[in-house]
């Protein structure tokens, strides 16, 4: 007889399977845009020149409670506190990767009909890649952690 726990337990293992491959790929530097679209992890892609969000995944997605039309083409700067985002960038800039890096930033969330920016702590891998031609910063969020404190 098959049991509840074998079917959980069966599905983790699929599930630690999943991440592990998603990582492996991004610690050799290649994006596997499929990886990155099914990744639990939420992930970004942004252009460094001017900070707009160019793709994220369904996890990314979900955690700012947003559709892909509703976030793609934002202002990452607007989820980010100043000076901690200056210091983030140009430690990325001088080693091209930060791993299981902590910072503080935001996330968007649904208040009734109004868009509220909910303080929030992370934990990253961000480095440093070329997409679309461009200089981008992959950033895949390994733990979100809500403080429960909203900006506005």
């Amino acid at each position: 007889m098959y049991s509840v726990n074998q079917e959980i337990m069966k599905s983790q293992v699929r599930q630690e399977e999943e991440n592990r491959r998603f990582m492996e790929t991004l610690n050799r530097h290649e994006i596997d845009m499929n990886d990155f679209y099914r990744s639990p992890h939420p992930g970004y892609i942004i252009a460094m020149h001017n900070e707009m969000l160019l793709l994220a995944n369904n996890a990314a997605l979900k955690a700012n409670q947003k559709t892909l039309d509703q976030f793609v083409g934002e202002n990452a700067a607007t989820l980010n506190f100043p000076e901690e985002f200056e210091q983030r960038k140009r430690l990325l800039r001088m080693d091209g990767k930060l791993t299981n890096y902590e910072y503080k930033a935001m996330n968007w969330y649904k208040d009734g009909k109004d868009w509220r920016r909910k303080k929030m702590n992370f934990v990253a891998d961000i480095q440093l890649i070329e997409f679309g031609g461009i200089t981008c910063r992959l950033g895949i969020d390994l733990m979100a952690e809500e403080t429960n404190r909203f900006v506005d």
